[in-house]
């Protein structure tokens, strides 16, 4: 068993020109034993974004605090605190934080999934998935990301 405050879980921070502001924790992952799914919390930084992309497993995100937007099926969708969102496997999808403060997401994801994407296709295991067609990127001009 494990309780920490999330806050405790060694955060990544990503910043560059397709991910703004976003900080990433694993709070339950592989050396935890998970088997099945992973944790995440994302506190992403007023006016901060994930990158735009698809990937072949689904989300199941909660908003814990903020507000925010989801982009999925060609629209962005209005989040705040104590919201739930579903990503299907293969949709576009996007979260971008339009409120004064963090807007900090709890996301699941099946255990084949990356516990944490890189940034930006930087690891092997992301090119792996990027070449099986499992995983890609969209720039913000809307042109595919190139992770070769």
């Amino acid at each position: 068993m494990k309780v920490i405050k999330y806050t405790e879980a060694p955060a990544k921070h990503y910043s560059n020109a397709q991910v703004k502001g976003v900080e990433a924790r694993v709070v339950i992952g592989k050396q935890d034993g998970a088997e099945n799914f992973f944790m995440r919390v994302f506190d992403i930084a007023p006016a901060g974004n994930t990158p735009r992309h698809t990937h072949d497993w689904e989300h199941e995100m909660f908003c814990h605090a903020g507000e925010g937007e989801v982009f999925c099926g060609e629209q962005w969708h209005r989040i705040s605190a104590g919201n739930v969102v579903f990503i299907p496997a293969n949709a576009e999808h996007q979260i971008r934080n339009s409120g004064e403060n963090n807007l900090s997401i709890v996301c699941l994801v099946p255990a084949k999934a990356p516990e944490l994407l890189p940034a930006l296709c930087i690891s092997d295991q992301l090119k792996s998935l990027h070449k099986k067609g499992r995983l890609s990127f969209v720039r913000r001009d809307g042109l595919p990301s190139k992770c070769d």
